[in-house]
């Protein structure tokens, strides 16, 4: 599966950019972060990622109700500093949005 990006050029070479995953096992998560003017990936903003979890046979089951986002806050930190659950807008325009678990 090949990842779709979008990239902003920031100062002194940088970009931001946006991009979604290559990986065919987690075909539902986004990254956010910075590229250097080589093109290498030198920070991540954040990941935002349909919510999961693995069943007893180790499969992932979406839970396509919600969406986890991790928050890289400390520049000088690899880890994650906050994870936020939310959840997917059942009504929009006071009518019921349509979605079927997958």
């Amino acid at each position: 599966m090949r990842s779709k990006r979008i990239t902003v050029p920031l100062t002194h070479g940088l970009k931001l950019v946006a991009e979604t995953s290559g990986d065919p096992e987690y075909p539902r998560e986004m990254y956010i972060g910075i590229e250097d003017r080589a093109g290498c990936w030198v920070q991540d903003i954040v990941i935002v990622m349909n919510n999961y979890h693995y069943k007893s046979d180790g499969q992932l089951d979406y839970m396509d109700d919600a969406f986890k986002v991790l928050v890289y806050e400390d520049e000088n930190n690899d880890d994650a500093t906050r994870e936020l659950l939310i959840r997917l807008r059942r009504e929009y325009d006071g009518e019921e949005l349509e979605w079927t678990k997958n």
